[in-house]
């Protein structure tokens, strides 16, 4: 199979359509990060893998942010012949293909797809095989392929039809059970893990059970975290309420006892001025007892000067008459 072009509509942030033509031999998808390269793969690999009435969660990633119905046509060749495929998911889905057998809509569509490409039904979301494999989503180049035992077979032929061509049939019967002598150190007949590649499965298991728990923790510490914060700013806030509370007494203390000084201020100065005015007073009569004593002591004065001057008349007169 051999894929010629693909258009997407109504898939992630390519709302608008977009069309991408695709060369003979190797092509490669080079653009900056976030430009929508693992979204046009994606699109490639839901047209072929997914089922039109699919709901499933990959299906539902493809729709735009703003909601809608990813449409998805692309074309190919296989069986010798050109073929065009139509998808679309969610809303009105539907699935077409057009080919030397004219043109299958539905579940035929779906079923003559599966011949082409040599899937295996894997119930009403999609399917599986070969081709499920090859097309790998981001994030998952690492992860150990789940392979169906037509897809297994199809893998060892097509190894052993290269190794065969290569070194000739007996080195590759001999390759062969090399590496099946290799597998079964890891695996048992059944496919079932054994020995330490067991004990790392079982381990990896622990692992991602322990990750789980931490993460689980994580969480829960998170949300500690933020009740904490939440109960601090509540006590700022009422910490806050107490000291303005304790500082607007302090004020209304504050402006009580400079009422309390100012009315205290008034009567001192009510009271100099009454001390002022006693004073003045007091010295007033002071000085009219003095004038009054120095009268006194004038009219004692004359008083003594007349008693003299009588006296002398006195004698004066008793002279005169003794004459």
């Amino acid at each position: 199979m051999r894929l010629d072009w693909v258009e997407i509509e109504q898939v992630r942030r390519f709302v608008e359509p977009v069309r991408l033509t695709f060369g003979p031999g190797l092509n490669m998808l080079a653009e900056p990060n976030e430009a929508g390269k693992s979204t046009i793969l994606a699109a490639i690999r839901a047209a072929f893998v997914l089922k039109f009435g699919s709901r499933s969660d990959a299906v539902r990633t493809l729709a735009p942010y703003g909601g809608g119905a990813p449409h998805i046509t692309l074309g190919f060749k296989a069986a010798g012949a050109a073929w065009r495929l139509e998808k679309r998911f969610l809303s009105r889905a539907m699935a077409r293909l057009e080919g030397p057998d004219g043109v299958l809509e539905g579940e035929a569509a779906e079923a003559r797809l599966a011949d082409l490409l040599g899937l295996e039904t894997q119930g009403r979301q999609g399917w599986s095989g070969l081709w499920t494999t090859l097309l790998v989503g981001q994030g998952e180049s690492l992860r150990p392929p789940e392979l169906s035992d037509p897809a297994r077979a199809t893998i060892g032929d097509c190894l052993r039809s290269d190794i065969d061509d290569l070194t000739g049939t007996t080195e590759a019967r001999a390759l062969a059970a090399s590496v099946r002598s290799q597998i079964a150190v890891f695996r048992d007949g059944n496919g079932r893990p054994r020995g330490r590649f067991k004990a790392a499965v079982e381990g990896a298991a622990r692992a991602r059970e322990q990750h789980g728990r931490l993460l689980r923790r994580h969480a829960q510490l998170e949300d500690d975290l933020r009740r904490l914060s939440m109960r601090r700013s509540t006590l700022a806030a009422r910490d806050d309420a107490a000291v303005q509370e304790r500082q607007q007494r302090e004020l209304v203390e504050a402006r009580r006892a400079l009422e309390e000084a100012r009315r205290l201020i008034e009567r001192d100065q009510a009271l100099e001025a009454r001390i002022t005015a006693h004073e003045t007073t007091r010295r007033a009569c002071n000085a009219e007892r003095t004038r009054r004593g120095e009268r006194r002591r004038a009219l004692a004065a004359k008083a003594a000067d007349s008693a003299a001057l009588a006296a002398r008349v006195d004698t004066l007169t008793r002279e005169r008459g003794l004459h």
